[in-house]
């Protein structure tokens, strides 16, 4: 009988024990999360474009994800500011919505989905822009941090470089004139047409040999239906009238459902 008491004791003890060293454990835990810093930084597949191609740029915030899933981290605060616009745009990062990946992307449409403010120069100079990105990061303990960093992309004149092709009579462009991504001109980035240096008629864009915008001219102003595509399917779209949308510029997702708008004539 004694033995068995004597037993009983052990195994309480034990239990004790260990219930003792699993709580250590978790508030040793939880004392050495430390603040990690996140590595934020951004780049752009390409920053050499044309004044038509659509440009990417991408802000990655490298273990910001994981710090979030264990809740290091509360919340962030991510900002990208255009140099071509004052506004900012601001988005707020939680563990609720912020789980797939350390890279957020920001999507620039080239000037055909645009409103034509000024006629087109033949001899178009460089024109530089850049997206401004802030990172504020706020952690459990109340630590913040604070990152940022900028792309900039340099838009140029195909022209200029030995990619286009076309003939001119009198010094205007006429008939068909085609760019290339290229100096040795295989790979076509533009099909357009011309009646005395103004655009007429369908204008196509390419991009890795697949269509990537339709645009309609008329006497050199946008005319017509204009969509951009992406994977083969139709993304934006928007009508004008000699020059002045008469639509929004409408967003689809892949079912070629409209989930978004935008009245290009506020801008």
């Amino acid at each position: 009988m004694c033995h068995r008491i004597q037993y009983k004791q052990v195994t309480i003890m034990s239990k004790l024990i260990y219930a003792v060293f699993i709580l250590g454990s978790v508030l040793f835990s939880c004392a050495t999360r430390t603040n990690m810093e996140v590595n934020f930084f951004g780049f752009a597949e390409e920053d050499t474009i044309y004044l038509y191609q659509d440009g990417e740029c991408h802000f990655v915030t490298e273990g910001l994800v994981d710090q979030l899933s264990n809740e290091i981290v509360l919340s962030a605060r991510f900002s990208i500011t255009p140099s071509s616009h004052p506004y900012e745009d601001v988005t707020i990062l939680n563990k609720s919505n912020y789980y797939l990946r350390d890279t957020i992307s920001q999507g620039m449409l080239g000037e055909l989905l645009s409103v034509d403010h000024e006629p087109e120069q033949f001899n178009t100079p460089f024109e530089y822009f850049s997206f401004y990105g802030a990172l504020e990061v706020y952690y459990a303990n109340g630590d913040t941090a604070a990152y940022a960093d900028t792309i900039t992309f340099t838009r140029i004149n195909p022209l200029m470089n030995d990619k286009m092709v076309g003939e001119l009579k009198n010094g205007q462009r006429v008939g068909e004139w085609l760019e290339y991504y290229d100096v040795e001109r295989t790979k076509l980035a533009r099909k357009s047409f011309f009646v005395n240096g103004q655009r007429q008629g369908v204008d196509t864009v390419f991009k890795k040999n697949e269509v990537a915008i339709i645009a309609n001219w008329k006497n050199g102003k946008k005319h017509g239906i204009c969509r951009h595509f992406r994977l083969g399917k139709i993304q934006h779209e928007i009508i004008f009238d000699e020059g002045t949308p008469k639509t929004y510029l409408k967003y689809l997702n892949s079912k070629g459902e409209v989930i978004d708008s935008l009245d290009l004539r506020s801008l």
